[in-house]
């Protein structure tokens, strides 16, 4: 089980050839993670009506971006200008 682990998550060697991948880090989401907690959330521990209220309007930014993408009103974002 550990090996195929491993092997499904090991993309250091893989063959740039026969594969294309968008990243090789997490660095995206690990920005998104960033903004979350410093751009989203206004404190480390919101009260739970705003910390709700503040994940909808996130999701709702989200949701319109991916559709304005979809409609070709944006360009979608390159790996390193994911936000």
């Amino acid at each position: 089980m550990k090996k195929e682990f491993i092997d499904a998550w090991n993309v250091g060697d893989m063959d740039d050839d026969n594969v294309e991948l968008v990243a090789k880090t997490s660095n995206g989401l690990e920005r998104y993670n960033h903004k979350m907690k410093y751009d989203v959330f206004p404190t480390m521990h919101p009260a739970l009506p705003v910390f709700a209220e503040n994940l909808k309007v996130e999701a709702e930014r989200v949701a319109q971006r991916n559709d304005d993408v979809r409609k070709g009103r944006e360009e979608a974002p390159t790996y390193k200008d994911c936000r």
